[in-house]
């Protein structure tokens, strides 16, 4: 019997004698005899006194051997399956403690995420404004930046998406902005110059404080959608740095600074710990066998993490089977099905498009290339770009396209899409090359060092998924230093050829891009 078992049984036992006392005494007051009642009375507290010193001194010798570990050992000498399932559970928790642990002992800051409202289901009027007032207060963040990163939004996509040879390719704007600022950030020099160039920025006091309204704008968790942001900085064991630049990285940019020694399997599951905790899990495969270089001096690590139900859910029951015709064969898909569905419909020169509603107001964006017309040409198209970074001059027809709001039949297929690739070749396209060069590259701007480092990998891993219920999707850069025509009033709208997707927070700002073409 083990200590809570042992607890109930003795607290049944004191509830029985309790009631038989109770009823006992009812008994002795309605006695004509009182001699016997008193009699009887007295016996009866005679006995029931012994039986409570009985119990108190089995609870009081319970309670020793509990405390000199005599008990537990009886109980796994008696039960050896007893004993492994508590010492299988006792490892596990001693194991989540270490880690912990070992995540403390090697942060030298770790980030502060500012609050927010609606994580629980007691709603209430003050909730609700809470919530009102955050939405209000990240929007005007956004006004802050709204054009700044237009351009750089839309040369990401067609830079990280060019890759002819990768199917379903992948990409988050978002986490590559986070990754390129934390890049400046770390640089001095020409590096810098070359990536605020890349960035669009004349100055780093103009990328610090832009980057702190993007992380503020787009941070949310609440029951109906997670968008969150993160940042982290991987040093070597020894390695001299400028603890000035600390509380910059903490305070500005939300990373935690770390430091350990590279090449140890301990601190690379430290990273890994970091990077599933930040990413929901979501990358735990693709990441398994991450390991930072031995000869490393520094890993700089973003992460964007996006969960949110559908603004119009689909049901299970009405999901159907279907071919998706890809651009290599035919595949059997289920297809998520909505027959009543008003959504904006957009009619491009090239494509047609439809957005779904997820989370509080972000959304999905489905490009489907007219017939004939090859999906990939879409990451250049101009019109494309503009609509899937948010555009104005695009909803309002600027462009010459045009919007309406039928009736949706949709035919959406399930799909769960990853990516890995390294982005070096990409940064490099976009302009950024001083970094990757031994002699020219300088991270000065956090190392306290006058040796030769330079960027020598960008590990970039994606996954994007949508069922029944909802979206998730996950990015993850690892940056490693070492030495149609216009639609009817109701229309179908089937994703069964290759097309391309974009989804936008709620703010507006595009956290992921990609194509499916095979499934």
């Amino acid at each position: 019997m083990n200590k809570e078992e042992w607890k109930e049984t003795f607290s049944d036992a004191m509830d029985e004698l309790a009631d038989e006392y109770a009823e006992e005494t009812e008994k002795l007051k309605t006695a004509s005899d009182k001699k016997t009642a008193g009699t009887a009375k007295r016996k009866r507290a005679l006995a029931i006194g012994i039986t409570l010193g009985l119990a108190a001194a089995a609870a009081l010798v319970f309670g020793i051997l509990s405390w000199t570990g005599v008990l537990k050992n009886e109980k796994k000498a008696e039960d050896p399956s007893g004993r492994e399932t508590v010492q299988a559970a006792e490892s596990t928790e001693n194991t989540e403690k270490e880690n912990v642990q070992a995540m403390e002992n090697i942060a030298l800051v770790r980030a502060e995420y500012p609050p927010r409202v609606m994580t629980t289901e007691d709603y209430n009027d003050s909730v609700w404004s809470e919530h009102f007032e955050e939405s209000k207060m990240r929007r005007e963040l956004r006004k802050s930046y709204a054009g700044k990163l237009d351009s750089f939004t839309k040369e990401s996509v067609k830079v990280l998406l060019s890759d002819e040879e990768e199917l379903n390719p992948l990409a988050s704007p978002a986490n590559f902005y986070l990754a390129m600022s934390l890049l400046a950030e770390a640089s001095e020099g020409e590096t810098r110059e070359e990536v605020l160039g890349v960035l669009g920025f004349d100055s780093i006091e103009e990328l610090r404080e832009t980057t702190n309204a993007y992380w503020n704008a787009n941070y949310c968790t609440d029951l109906y959608e997670t968008s969150k942001f993160a940042s982290s900085v991987w040093l070597n064991q020894g390695l001299p740095y400028r603890e000035d630049k600390l509380l910059t990285f903490k305070d500005l940019y939300y990373a935690s600074v770390f430091q350990g020694p590279m090449g140890d399997p301990a601190y690379d599951a430290a990273l890994k710990d970091w990077i599933n905790e930040e990413t929901g899990d979501l990358l735990s495969d693709g990441i398994a066998d991450l390991q930072m270089d031995p000869r490393g001096v520094m890993d700089l690590v973003t992460t964007v993490y996006y969960k949110a139900i559908w603004g119009t859910l689909f049901d299970s029951e009405a999901t159907e089977k279907g071919i998706f015709h890809g651009s290599q064969s035919d595949a059997a898909v289920s297809y998520l099905r909505s027959d009543g569905h008003f959504s904006t419909y957009y009619s491009g020169e090239h494509f047609a498009a439809v957005n779904l509603q997820c989370g509080n107001q972000s959304e999905m964006i489905f490009l489907l290339p007219d017939e004939g017309v090859d999906v990939r040409s879409l990451e250049s198209d101009e019109e494309a770009l503009n609509l899937i970074a948010g555009s104005e001059d695009v909803m309002n027809g600027a462009l010459g396209g045009k919007v309406s709001h039928p009736l949706i039949h949709l035919w959406l297929p399930k799909f769960d899409v990853s990516s890995e690739k390294d982005l070096k070749e990409c940064m490099q396209e976009m302009g950024v090359r001083s970094a990757f060069s031994e002699k020219a590259a300088d991270f000065s701007g956090i190392l306290d060092s006058s040796d030769p480092v330079f960027l020598s990998k960008v590990q970039n891993n994606i996954r994007v998924a949508i069922d029944e219920n909802g979206v998730t999707a996950a990015s993850m850069i690892d940056m490693m230093l070492a030495g149609a025509g216009v639609p009817p009033m109701e229309t179908d709208f089937r994703l069964d050829r290759p097309f391309l997707f974009a989804l936008r927070s709620d703010v507006g700002d595009l956290l992921f891009v990609g194509i499916v073409e095979q499934f």
